[in-house]
């Protein structure tokens, strides 16, 4: 081979998976990169390629570790990354569960000759759809969809998850649709949501928030395939699945083999048990010949005997043991029995939700001396040590029926309001995000401002507020289209409701009595399904002041709608601004128009003039009370002028725009600034045309650099 073939994201989960051993410094980097080499190559005849002794040799993975040290660093260290590492990295910290879905595919292939599958007595069958048959025995051969063949794990849960992955790229809204129905007799939706996931036994996610059960038979999946075939209106013929069959004793005589604890004595499993926990401390390597002779030495010192060569190490390991990640970890007797205290303490304190990184954070320093050295490592010992609770992706509790909601509603005591980091402090192994979520979003609690929240089963409203209220807001509707939340009176609430505010009171008595018949969108309250635009709202605002602040706009939209958007556009298409932080009503400025233009075509003649170019405005006639500067002109400009228009603004801090003759005409601010460029006698490129905008104070997309520059050389041969 005169060149390497590229990589694909099998052997750059493989790599990455090597290089984060080779960080921690638990075993020569040479011997990881030896292996990591010898797994590629493996894995590349397992997959049926040809290779060379150049193929993926000790030099080449050497190298290209190197280039995963700058992909996972995020900079350039001695080797640049390349993009399949940089997708690989960012898929490890954030959506680490495929991560780890890939790495597994990987070591299959490693271990599997998959291009060649052999098979036994048994034929290989094809499922038919139009007749689903009896899958008892069945064992998965092979799933093509669309003519693609897709590796699978020889499991028939994960067959049914990877041809979902499959299905709801190409379907996603005809999957959408069927989230939370319940079909037959099933107990639990056959596509479930973070909403519903608790009702699931063995829930598996197939896409973001999308789960199905797992916990069924073979000939379940089959079914269920089936229906979602048709739920995405596909063809049966899309989905081609192979199967091998034995009879019952073929099949109970390979569950003896495969069923290990059938094969291993009490007395070596005993043994194992205290060889592997106290001679492998960091975990038992997978696998690895040098933990075999390892642990060969250690038996024969405590047994006097031999280990046996035809004994799977790994098997008897992991009868004893907890795999995690790529080894087999046996803890202490004495970290089981710490952490079956634990558990037995947080359940008789009543907390009811565990997350796993709380609860390692609060004692990592035990954890880490018990050789547990992640939350997610955490998560596998406590499955094993107390395995009556119920086990989530980031938390655990002791019964399906319990909630977050259930346990913050419990922090609050005999308190009606409490901050964030209060509830926090009385649940100490609940992650404080998911408490600023669950406040936030549940109906249990109302927002008083200041990261603290009441509980709204506490609070009392008054009658006649809620009659006043109604009143109040079909009179501004009638009058306005929209009334808001902050108009309404609550007082009598309030003298009910000792230290709630009244934002929390009026949030609390809209969502409680009016929320069926009106509309919210933040402080916005409009009739059922109208539509009100926020420029609109923040127009009536700025009309109903003759002088305001650009603080007081922005603080108002902000309370109406949660961002600064459009209060600065409707106070300038409105209002004269005198200065930088002040607008005020047309009626307050008198303007002289023609001396102004007058004065404003010393600057401006037949071309783009910034605004912030013109510094001096002593020609400019005196405007009683309001002193001249670039945000007046502007003002000027836009509203009155008869010979000049200015375009480009407004913004918040400072000036910026153009302003030019009238008889000039451009369908956009782009066009204007291309005028600009082409006028400027400069080189129309990317760096001196950007350097001379920012000059200027002309404001500029970056992504429009290019366009205006296009425009502007257009303009230049025109006039050429």
């Amino acid at each position: 081979m005169n060149s390497q073939p590229k990589w694909d994201i099998y052997e750059s989960v493989v790599l990455l998976n090597g290089y984060l051993l080779a960080c921690k410094k638990s075993e020569p980097r040479a011997y990881i990169i030896r292996r990591v080499s010898a797994d590629l190559r493996a894995m590349a005849l397992h997959r049926g390629r040809k290779i060379d002794e150049i193929f993926r040799n000790e030099n080449g993975i050497s190298y290209q570790m190197q280039s995963m040290d700058s992909a996972y660093k995020g900079r350039k260290i001695y080797v640049p990354a390349t993009k399949l590492f940089q997708e690989t990295v960012n898929l490890y910290r954030n959506q680490n569960s495929r991560f780890q879905e890939l790495l597994k595919e990987a070591r299959y292939m490693i271990e599997h000759d998959i291009a060649h599958p052999a098979l036994n007595d048994t034929d290989v069958f094809v499922v038919d759809f139009n007749d689903c048959p009896d899958m008892s025995f069945a064992r998965v051969n092979s799933l093509t969809y669309r003519g693609q063949a897709i590796l699978i794990r020889p499991k028939w849960r994960d067959l049914y998850i990877a041809l979902l992955k499959k299905l709801y790229a190409d379907y996603s809204n005809e999957i959408d649709s069927v989230v939370g129905k319940v079909y037959g007799r099933a107990s639990a939706p056959f596509v479930g949501n973070c909403h519903s996931i608790s009702l699931m036994r063995s829930p598996g996610e197939f896409a973001p928030d999308r789960y199905v059960e797992l916990n069924i038979s073979a000939t379940t999946v089959i079914v269920n395939i089936k229906t979602m075939l048709d739920i995405c209106g596909t063809s049966y013929e899309d989905v081609n699945i192979t199967y091998t069959k034995g009879n019952k004793d073929q099949m109970e005589a390979l569950l003896k083999v495969q069923n290990i604890r059938t094969v291993f004595s009490a007395e070596l499993l005993s043994i194992a048990g205290t060889i592997i926990s106290d001679i492998f401390p960091n975990g038992l390597r997978k696998s690895s010949q040098i933990a075999r002779k390892k642990f060969a030495a250690a038996y024969k010192n405590t047994t006097g005997r031999d280990f046996q060569d035809n004994i799977d190490l790994d098997a008897l390991a992991l009868q004893v043991g907890l795999e995690y990640e790529d080894k087999i970890y046996v803890p202490s007797k004495e970290t089981k029995e710490f952490l079956k205290k634990l558990i037995d303490n947080i359940r008789e304190q009543e907390y009811r939700l565990v997350y796993y990184e709380e609860l390692y954070n609060a004692f990592s320093e035990q954890l880490s001396a018990d050789k547990i050295f992640s939350a997610e490592m955490l998560k596998t010992v406590l499955e094993a040590v107390a395995p009556e609770m119920v086990f989530y992706k980031a938390y655990a509790c002791f019964s399906k029926n319990d909630s977050l909601v259930d346990d913050i509603i419990r922090a609050y005591g005999n308190d009606i309001y409490i901050d964030y980091h209060e509830i926090k402090s009385r649940l100490p192994y609940v992650d404080l995000y998911q408490i600023r979520l669950t406040c936030s979003r549940s109906p249990e609690f109302v927002s008083m401002g200041d990261e603290v929240y009441a509980l709204s089963g506490k609070i009392y409203l008054s009658k006649n507020d809620v009659e006043a209220a109604r009143r109040s807001i079909e009179e501004d509707i009638t009058e306005n289209n929209f009334s808001k939340l902050g108009s309404i009176d609550v007082y009598e609430s309030e003298c009910m409701n000792p230290g709630i505010n009244a934002s929390a009171l009026q949030t609390l008595l809209f969502d409680r009595y009016l929320s069926e018949d009106y509309d919210r969108k933040r402080s916005i309250i409009t009739r059922k399904g109208a539509e009100v635009r926020v420029y609109d709202v923040m127009k009536e605002f700025c009309l109903e002041h003759e002088q305001i602040s650009v603080n007081e706009i922005e603080a108002y939209e902000r309370d109406i709608s949660g961002r600064f958007t459009y209060g600065l556009s409707a106070a300038f298409d409105n209002m004269i601004r005198v200065d930088k932080e002040t607008f005020v009503h047309n009626d307050m400025v008198s303007f002289d128009v023609e001396a102004i233009d007058y004065a404003i075509s010393m600057y401006v003649q037949n071309s783009v003039v910034p605004l912030a170019d013109i510094k001096s405005f002593t020609s400019f006639p005196y405007v009683e009370d309001f002193p001249w500067n670039s945000f007046l002109l502007d003002s000027f400009c836009s509203h009155y002028s008869k010979e000049f228009r200015s375009m480009g603004g407004p913004a918040k801090q400072d000036i910026i725009g153009a302003i030019y003759p009238i008889h000039m005409t451009f369908d956009n601010y782009t066009s204007l600034l291309a005028k600009a460029a082409a006028g400027s006698g400069l080189e129309l490129t990317e760096k001196t045309i950007g350097d001379f905008f920012s000059a200027h104070k002309y404001w500029l997309r970056r992504s429009k650099l290019n366009e205006v520059l296009a425009t502007a050389q257009e303009m230049r041969l025109k006039e050429e």
